[in-house]
């Protein structure tokens, strides 16, 4: 009988992501499974001799421009903020280029049953993946629900799929249905295929975020079984972002949800005019200027980053569209 296939999907362009996944690889027990790396940077060689399949993409492709960045908000009972600015790229067509690769090499190769799983995670035990195999023999697909939602949210990865059951869409290119999403990410289009497919089956209550138990920051424990997100591809999660309210003003909405403070300078049309602080776990809202005096603005990030606009070269209205702050009736 074929065993099962886990594909981990990758980009390890430097030493820390590379022993990210060579962790990841030398803690998962073969004896049911084989293993595929599909990934936009190259293998080791080491651990070439212990997967069956590595597929290497060179493409990584990033999204920059501001139709494709991801929507993001942030809420309060007496105002909300919608923004485009909270990550500087979305790497959701990157992502899922491995996912496609994947999971059209696997039924190529004649696998029944196959989990795909981020290269940024520690293996627990193998329960995860015994208990999806089992579940495959009635289900088309497991995925895995978040809690305290109104509506379905999936958790992208780990993800397991029975190729024998799912229908045709799953193995075609979608890249602009992803695009044209509200989020624009491959949670959105995996929930899309879910609902159109029938006999999925998801486990909720499964996903135990940091802040429950000792776990890094920004991680989670996946049906006891399975540590997830131990990389962080934006750094520390702090939003900095240029927005607009119901009065033309632009503001600056910070986010600062990282265990360090936030110290920012901010320059607008040249002239510097405001150094500030955001405490760790803090937000804050700063106004600037009125938006349309307004034509160019830097952000100095604690002395190192810079983020730079020139709204002389956007579309100002669309901008304003994307990035507003509003007032909650």
């Amino acid at each position: 009988m074929k065993k099962d296939l886990i594909i981990i999907s990758a980009y390890t362009p430097d030493f820390k992501r590379e022993e990210l996944i060579r962790s990841f690889i030398n803690q998962i027990d073969k004896t049911n499974y084989d293993l595929m790396v599909v990934s936009h940077s190259k293998l080791p060689d080491d651990l070439l001799n212990k997967v069956e399949y590595f597929i290497f993409d060179k493409e990584n492709e990033l999204l920059t421009d501001l139709d494709s960045k991801y929507n993001m908000t942030f809420g309060r009972e007496n105002f909300r903020v919608h923004t485009t600015e909270a990550r500087d790229f979305n790497h959701t067509i990157a992502a899922y280029k491995l996912f496609y690769i994947g999971i059209n090499n696997a039924r190529i190769l004649g696998y029944k049953k196959v989990h795909i799983v981020e290269y940024d995670s520690t293996v627990q035990n193998m329960n995860l993946f015994d208990d999806n195999s089992k579940l495959l023999e009635d289900y088309s697909v497991v995925w895995f629900k978040r809690s305290n939602n109104k509506i379905p949210v999936v958790m992208s990865f780990p993800m397991s799929f029975n190729i024998n059951k799912l229908k045709e869409d799953w193995f075609k290119w979608d890249k602009e249905n992803i695009l044209n999403s509200m989020g624009k990410t491959i949670e959105d289009w995996q929930l899309r295929q879910i609902m159109n497919q029938e006999d999925t089956y998801a486990k909720k209550d499964k996903i135990t975020p940091d802040y429950i138990k000792n776990l890094p920051q920004g991680s989670f424990l996946v049906d006891d079984s399975l540590i997830i997100n131990l990389y962080q591809s934006f750094g520390s999660e702090q939003w900095i972002c240029p927005i607009i309210d119901e009065n033309e003003e632009l503001l600056m909405f910070v986010n600062n949800r990282s265990e360090d403070s936030l110290y920012y300078k901010v320059i607008v049309n040249g002239i510097f005019i405001k150094t500030k602080t955001t405490n760790p776990y803090n937000w804050s809202i700063v106004p600037l200027r009125k938006w349309e005096e307004v034509n160019t603005l830097s952000i100095i990030i604690d002395n190192k980053k810079l983020k730079e606009y020139n709204f002389e070269q956007m579309n100002r209205k669309d901008y304003k569209s994307r990035n507003s702050f509003t007032i909650n009736q």
